[in-house]
């Protein structure tokens, strides 16, 4: 979710497991044609022209040229970077949870969410699949866009805990996240998996 250009997917079909379903959803017209061309040689990988929220609905996506990759559904302030969000495309959104009941998605074994500061809206909408932990796997970031999301890393502890133990992603491997405490909340952007329990 927020699949970009699809680096990340090329990687996942890479591995050449015939079980492998991906599915990659990006709103952004122009970035998904260059999604679509970076996976053309992918007959397997299913591509979605939209992204998820926590309700249905047309959304106004920032972005600077060049900077696609960190387009943001909040109009981030990059003014200490030299950076104008002066871009915008108006993208459609929809809630995982009725995605996957038309699409007849009984569970997912991973979900990787890229989507710059909007992951607690995503979780919102995905409704059951939560608690039910039919999600098997949840690879989320957070960093500088929640800021202007507004969003804590409390917030998304409180939602994911109960049903998943939550680990940051370093680079020798997986930190347990075992109690909330004031110190996570650091926006300096980090990647966390949640393994359902």
């Amino acid at each position: 979710v927020g699949a970009n250009v699809g680096d990340y997917a090329r990687s996942a079909v890479s591995t050449g497991d015939p079980r492998l379903q991906v599915f990659c959803f990006e709103p952004s017209e122009p970035t998904m044609k260059r999604l679509s061309a970076n996976l053309r040689a992918h007959n397997d990988v299913r591509l979605f022209p939209f992204g998820f929220s926590s309700r249905e609905r047309q959304a106004v996506l920032h972005y600077h040229l060049g900077g696609e990759a960190e387009a943001s559904l909040v109009k981030r302030d990059l003014s200490h970077y030299g950076i104008d969000q002066n871009q915008s495309t108006v993208v459609r959104l929809r809630r995982l949870d009725e995605f996957c009941a038309e699409a007849g998605v009984t569970h997912i074994d991973f979900l990787k969410l890229d989507v710059e500061g909007h992951e607690l809206e995503v979780l919102a909408g995905a409704g059951d699949l939560i608690p039910s932990r039919r999600i098997r796997n949840l690879q989320f970031e957070f960093g500088a866009p929640d800021i202007e999301s507004r969003t804590s890393f409390k917030d998304i502890y409180q939602v994911l805990s109960p049903h998943y133990q939550i680990h940051r992603i370093v680079h020798r491997g997986l930190v347990p996240i075992d109690s909330y405490s004031e110190f996570l909340e650091v926006y300096i952007t980090a990647n966390y998996l949640a393994v359902a329990r």
